[in-house]
């Protein structure tokens, strides 16, 4: 079995060979993601001068639209790769936005001091930790007491053909080994409350499901206690779009 190491090694590896096509796409598929970010942001209750973390940041969002809802605030946008944090720099640039910063970081090893945000958002990235607790331990000890953490990620293949359709498109050519359900993978976070972390006999994040703009997703939100073989795709997925 690889270790924490090992698999942030392989995908830091893998997006940093992504990250060209990535850019690519990226006004396509942030646009799609776009109701996602929008759910989440309406959950974390942000004031002007809001100092906020995102985490698993990629090419910016929703780190780069909270800083413009922040004026006086500030954002620090973070990610393994620091190929996706180029992008987001480079996106920020033209957006206009200046209250931002970008930090190459690991998720359970947050180079930030205690209770330094008032709140966190992770969008399509608690699945992909080798450690989600430990993760989610260091959200917590970042935040300040009665901040909001709040995050997206996949429900089952059955209810999400935005990657189902995909992934059974990709199994025809190659032979797709099964997932570890307790590793890393796209739906390893698919069931109800699996995402939920004990501390102190107190249970955080809360969960919802939601369909916004046709792509399932769960997303939590809580106060915490103390508690591919391809580098670019083709064309990113559109619901009802048929190529002929």
């Amino acid at each position: 079995m690889p270790s924490a190491d090992d698999v942030r090694d392989g995908q830091r590896a893998t997006w940093a060979g992504l990250s060209a096509g990535w850019e690519k796409w990226d006004s396509v598929i942030m646009d799609q993601l776009g109701p996602v970010g929008a759910a989440m942001i309406e959950r974390l209750d942000l004031a002007e001068d809001q100092r906020h973390l995102d985490i698993a940041s990629g090419t910016g969002e929703p780190g780069l639209t909270i800083a413009r809802l922040v004026p006086k605030g500030r954002v620090v946008l973070t990610d393994l790769a620091p190929e996706m944090l180029d992008i987001a720099v480079r996106r920020a640039r033209v957006q206009g936005v200046t209250n931002i910063e970008t930090k190459v970081c690991s998720a359970d090893d947050l180079p930030f001091d205690d209770a330094t945000f008032d709140s966190v958002s992770v969008r399509f990235g608690y699945m992909f930790f080798p450690d989600v607790a430990k993760a989610t331990a260091e959200f917590t000890r970042v935040l300040k007491p009665g901040g909001r953490l709040c995050s997206s990620v996949w429900v089952k293949p059955d209810e999400n053909p935005w990657t189902a359709i995909a992934m059974q498109a990709i199994a025809t050519e190659a032979v797709l080994a099964p997932p570890d359900p307790d590793g890393p993978n796209m739906f390893r976070c698919a069931a109800a409350r699996r995402m939920g972390v004990r501390r102190g006999g107190r249970r955080a994040p809360s969960q919802r499901s939601s369909r916004r703009g046709g792509d399932p997703v769960r997303a939590g939100v809580g106060r915490p206690s103390r508690w591919r073989p391809s580098t670019e795709p083709r064309h990113p997925y559109r619901p009802g779009r048929r190529d002929h």
